[in-house]
């Protein structure tokens, strides 16, 4: 399981599973994080997977992102890479 951090200043972060998805309530709170926001969306939606990560947007620049739970880590690893989270790491390594 991975657990992340990011600047509330920046984006707000709800997440909860349903059934095998995992749903993210996801606000963007600076206008200057909108366009890394949209790399993401654009990295997943022009991949040949149509399912793995899907987006609905909201006004306010609020979105509900739905994602398959073997498109979780390449989910959050899109949002660490567009700057959208401060932090990434494994929260129980098991050796």
């Amino acid at each position: 399981m991975l657990k992340y951090t990011y600047n509330s200043n920046i984006i707000s972060i709800k997440e909860t599973s349903e059934g095998s998805d995992v749903v993210f309530s996801i606000k963007i709170l600076d206008d200057r994080y909108l366009e890394q926001f949209r790399l993401v969306m654009d990295f997943f939606n022009m991949n040949q997977i149509y399912t793995d990560v899907l987006f609905y947007p909201y006004e306010g620049r609020e979105y509900k992102v739905i994602v398959r739970n073997d498109y979780y880590n390449d989910f959050l690893a899109e949002l660490l890479k567009s700057r959208l989270l401060q932090s990434l790491r494994w929260n129980d390594l098991v050796l």
